[in-house]
């Protein structure tokens, strides 16, 4: 295993490591341990309609090829949802 002294002289095309997940569409997830009552109290927002889902576009399950492209595009601010 390398140190983080030897990992950070290797040579990399990316200036930092948010160019390298800019570039390269990466993801980084993790997971939070959220406080008893948080699903409670999000749901009671959306119920309230002050929590609303941002929506790109909806597309037909016929047209799943074109949803996948809008995707792969990278292009769109929000969730693609494709309908049954």
């Amino acid at each position: 295993m390398q140190s983080a002294a030897e990992l950070a002289t290797f040579p990399c095309a990316y200036s930092t490591a948010e160019d390298l997940v800019a570039r390269t569409h990466l993801q980084l997830t993790g997971a939070t341990i959220v406080p008893p009552g948080s699903m409670a109290r999000v749901v009671s927002l959306i119920e309230q309609g002050l929590l609303k889902p941002v929506l790109a576009v909806s597309f037909p399950l016929a047209q799943f090829a074109e949803a996948q492209e809008a995707f792969m595009q990278k292009t769109h601010v929000g969730n693609i949802v494709v309908t049954i």
